[in-house]
């Protein structure tokens, strides 16, 4: 099988983003007749040839390459080449969808709640919720 997966123009996968660039980046994969690598299900058994583990390994390393082209700077560096796609796929979806950033938002609601007493400085509570709002957003800061 040869690799061939044409992907369009699309912006890199951020977070909060899962949902539409995974829906893209599927039906490049579908396209291609590669998308049983998303989910594993083509995962090679011990007992195939040594033939069908490496071409296996092949695509699966090819597809690594092209999540990795497809995804922020910060989610690249995440993928190794030693690990299968379906592995890849579940990391970046559970990084950028969008429970990721409610439980972000349900972290900085706990920390209102609770974080604010007399044995805790103000300004170390405060300094704590900048840094769980800085989290929400790429970057650190809100969009316009």
């Amino acid at each position: 099988m040869e690799y061939n997966v044409k992907i369009r123009d699309m912006e890199p996968l951020v977070e909060g983003h899962w949902t539409t660039w995974s829906r893209e980046m599927k039906f490049s994969f579908l396209e291609a007749g590669l998308a049983q690598y998303l989910d594993g299900s083509n995962a090679p058994l011990e007992s195939d040839k040594a033939s069908t583990h490496a071409q296996w390994k092949s695509i699966n390393s090819h597809i690594i390459g092209t999540l990795g082209r497809h995804v922020a700077p910060s989610l690249a560096q995440e993928l190794e080449e030693d690990m299968s796609t379906a592995e890849a796929w579940l990391l970046l979806k559970k990084r950028t969808q969008q429970d990721g950033i409610l439980a972000k938002l349900n972290s900085m609601h706990v920390a209102l709640c609770t974080k604010f007493s007399h044995s805790t400085p103000t300004i170390d509570t405060l300094s704590e919720l900048k840094n769980l709002l800085a989290s929400i957003y790429e970057g650190g800061e809100a969009p316009t």
